[in-house]
């Protein structure tokens, strides 16, 4: 494919020949852009934990690994319900018979629900 009479190098682009048209080697292409096949290796860290184990779908500590993984998220969950619930505040009280999930965990609903019952029974 298009080499120079003088050797085994490539037409240069801007040379002219008489007898042919300038062309260019594939593997010249290939080693002026760097082709080759979807690029490099991409790197990616050889180790890593996730509640699943990792880079592979069954390994073999997979169901220990979940639910310890579940374990401390419930922690983290059941602290946040009972710090947000100590600190809970009504502006108002509710409507009485008016069902809100609060009433459960609430401390200020819980009293007013008990003041509501002693007045309801001191009335009667």
């Amino acid at each position: 494919m298009g080499t120079s009479p003088a050797g085994n190098r490539p037409f240069d682009i801007n040379s002219t020949s008489p007898l042919r048209t300038p062309t260019l080697s594939f593997t010249f292409i290939d080693k002026l852009f760097k082709m080759g096949g979807g690029g490099g290796k991409v790197p990616y860290p050889k180790h890593v934990w996730s509640p699943a184990g990792g880079w592979y779908a069954q390994p073999a500590n997979w169901r220990g690994n979940t639910l310890i993984a579940g374990v401390v998220m419930a922690g983290i969950v059941a602290v946040t319900w009972k710090f947000s619930s100590e600190r809970e505040q009504w502006a108002h009280r509710p409507e009485p018979g008016q069902w809100y999930a609060s009433r459960h965990w609430s401390k200020q609903l819980k009293q007013w629900d008990a003041e509501d019952r002693e007045n309801s029974t001191k009335s009667e």
